[in-house]
């Protein structure tokens, strides 16, 4: 079963629920007690071909701009 992360209203911890896909957290927040948990989802992460004129797309993660067309990010190459 698959591990999603779900976040308080109240008082904004992020808990972990391993649970079915389209299932509810059957418990609340384990720190105030609180009902009412968010989903926490995040955006997928992909690194393309840069133009020797553009940034990498990794540039917000990794804060460096690609050099030419290759891209810094895992530093080996």
């Amino acid at each position: 079963m698959p591990l999603y992360e779900y976040k308080c209203t109240n008082c904004g911890k992020v808990l972990e629920f391993i649970m079915k896909s389209g299932d509810a957290p059957v418990e609340g927040c384990r720190f105030c007690g609180e009902k009412r948990l968010e989903r926490v989802l995040y955006s997928k992460f992909s690194v393309g071909k840069a133009s020797a004129e553009s940034s990498c797309a990794a540039k917000d993660f990794c804060g460096s701009a690609c050099s030419g067309s290759k891209c810094n990010f895992g530093g080996s190459e």
